[in-house]
């Protein structure tokens, strides 16, 4: 039996110390975390979480970066990551690369164009019905939309601007306004854009507009 169970989602936990799990100490506690960003945090064990005494931590869509690569230490204790970014662990359905926050030295967490982070969360977590359930959250920390460009991005920020557009090999790019597939791209049906200006384009692409055959 845990002796207590939290959530937490699009929150910030960063620039603190402690000898053990600098960002979070988690003693015989549940914890579900879902787009939190855990990032510069320092600690001798665990700079960004430490699980101990049969404590439960679970990961979903999260980054944690810290000052250590050992972000993440456990003692009899369980951590779960469902679509996250986490330095220093390696385990399916986990990136472990840099975020490509804007502009971290000074406390901007957000995320960058190139970020791996981008549309590479799960937005199965927010359905109503879930436990938890998040189905009411539909912004970001920012108070922006919470899932933008089809697939909610890792993180308490939702970066807020559609992928470069990158033609298929015959020059086309396909639109389609109702598409709920891919990344947006454009480079096939599955990859359709929503919009892009009307006509063909000055470097030479042609759109390829509506829908997919069948």
């Amino acid at each position: 039996m845990f002796t207590s169970y939290a959530t937490l989602t699009n929150v910030i936990i960063s620039n603190n110390n402690g000898v053990s799990g600098g960002g979070i100490y988690n003693d015989d506690a549940y914890l579900v975390l879902t787009n939190t960003t855990v990032c510069y945090n320092s600690g001798g064990i665990g700079s960004g979480l430490f699980n101990i005494n049969f404590a439960s931590a679970i990961f979903r869509n999260c980054i944690v970066w810290d000052t250590s690569s050992n972000s993440i230490d456990t003692l009899m204790s369980i951590t779960g990551y469902w679509n996250s970014l986490v330095k220093g662990v390696s385990a399916l359905g986990v990136l472990d690369m840099d975020p490509l926050f804007a502009d971290a030295a000074n406390g901007n967490y957000r995320l960058t164009h190139s970020s791996p982070a981008v549309n590479t969360g799960n937005n199965a977590f927010y359905n109503s019905g879930n436990t938890p359930d998040l189905s009411h959250i539909t912004t970001d920390l920012d108070g922006n939309p919470r899932i933008f460009n089809r697939t909610v991005d890792l993180g308490a920020y939702e970066f807020q601007s559609i992928s470069d557009i990158i033609p298929d090999d015959s020059g086309i790019v396909y639109v389609n306004k109702h598409v709920t597939t891919g990344n947006g791209t454009g480079d096939s049906w599955y990859n359709a854009a929503i919009e892009l200006a009307d006509g063909d384009g000055d470097d030479g692409t042609r759109r390829r507009m509506g829908a997919p055959p069948g």
